[in-house]
């Protein structure tokens, strides 16, 4: 038996990379380099400075964006806007599925205990016998004291 291939799942759409930036609804994750301009602040004013033509729906600063050097916007462009994409890089589409920062993070999905089992126990040992049967075999060793 060959062992099982885990997909990662990807959500958050594509790069935009037009100009001027479409109508849409869109999210960007803005880093700041320490010392350097400060690209919130110049992110922030953008919005700002654009309030018939941008809306900022979520801004969150993500546990890994420490020291105020980094945020996650979701915005809507809501009539089509020049975006500085040398300072803030491309936005990416926000489908309804995105509502947080931790929407857009790529991550195996969860394996079930049986498949974890399936990738430790050598091809054909158990054949016929299932992992079911070895994992009450598992359970009774470890919890029979």
């Amino acid at each position: 038996m060959a062992a099982k291939v885990r997909k990662l799942r990807v959500v958050g759409g594509a790069q935009v990379r037009k100009q001027p930036l479409p109508v849409g609804r869109y999210w960007i994750t803005i880093i700041s380099i320490p010392g350097g301009a400060s690209k919130l602040d110049a992110f922030n004013g953008w919005i700002g400075s654009n309030p018939t033509r941008v809306l900022l729906e979520r801004a969150e600063a993500p546990a890994e964006l420490t020291d105020n050097n980094g945020g996650f916007f979701i915005f809507r462009v809501l009539k089509p806007i020049t975006f500085d994409q040398k300072q803030f890089g491309f936005p990416n589409d926000a489908g309804p599925e995105i509502q947080h920062a931790s929407d857009t993070i790529q991550r195996p999905p969860v394996p079930k205990v049986t498949d974890i089992l399936d990738d430790v126990v050598p091809a054909g040992l158990f054949d016929g016998v299932g992992s079911g049967v070895l994992l009450l075999v598992l359970a009774y060793f470890v919890l029979k004291d």
